[in-house]
């Protein structure tokens, strides 16, 4: 023992307890997830729904599919065996080099009819003549349906006209707007012209009214001058003759 004060010795470090910063983060991970599970299952039930609906949808569709079908069985049942004639042309579609045409047909003896019914021709020849066999009221024969190139074609052709008339009728928009103003500036220069003669007829009237009375107020003055003189010759007349009594 040397007498110096010795140092206690050091505790061990505490264990450092958890920031409220972290388990606060902490539980809004936990909240973020469960909304995410909230709304995943809530997608599950809608998508479970939308597929139920589907499926009902197709049940639907299937039955009046199989109804179709035992309704076309009964009429093909009553046209069996009768004589089927084309009634008119519902459809026409040309693919390929080769014609389409749907018929409605009936039969001459009972004018019972048949569901429509595709045929094939090689030529448009071919329809016509098998048309102009046909006894009874004579078919037409409709334009052919347009292709979806056609159509698209059509669509970009219709696209590009009212582009077309919509630059048009810009530009004579702007036309008329300039004829318009022009028309305004002229008709104020017509208005400014007819104001500035006007007031110069107005100040050329002006001048001669003067000028007119001027001139019966120096024959006034004129007149006044020559009663003056009159009196006053009178006036001296009458002096003399009494100065000489």
């Amino acid at each position: 023992d040397n007498g110096l004060a010795t140092e206690p010795p050091n505790k061990p470090p505490s264990k450092p307890a958890a920031s409220d910063p972290a388990s606060q983060q902490l539980k809004e991970t936990i909240l973020k997830y469960k909304k995410l599970l909230s709304m995943a299952r809530q997608g599950l039930e809608d998508n479970q729904r939308h597929l139920s609906d589907k499926d009902e949808q197709i049940r639907q569709l299937q039955h009046e599919l199989e109804s179709s079908k035992q309704r076309n069985a009964k009429e093909n049942a009553k046209t069996r065996g009768l004589e089927m004639n084309p009634k008119r042309i519902v459809r026409r579609v040309d693919q390929d080099g080769v014609i389409w045409v749907l018929f409605e047909w009936y039969s001459v003896e009972t004018d019972a009819r048949s569901p429509p019914s595709w045929r094939e021709f090689n030529s448009y020849g071919e329809l016509e003549d098998f048309v102009q066999c046909v006894s009874g009221e004579p078919i037409e024969i409709p334009p052919a349906c347009l292709t979806s190139d056609e159509t698209q074609q059509k669509i970009n052709d219709a696209k590009a006209e009212v582009k077309k008339t919509q630059e048009e009728f810009r530009k004579y928009k702007i036309k008329s707007e300039i004829a318009r103003k022009q028309k305004e500036a002229e008709t104020k220069q017509a208005l400014g012209a007819g104001l500035a003669e006007a007031s110069r007829r107005i100040a050329g009237a002006d001048l001669e009214a003067q000028a007119r009375r001027g001139r019966e107020a120096r024959a006034q003055a004129d007149a006044l001058r020559q009663e003056l003189a009159q009196q006053e010759l009178m006036w001296r007349k009458a002096h003399d003759a009494l100065a000489k009594e």
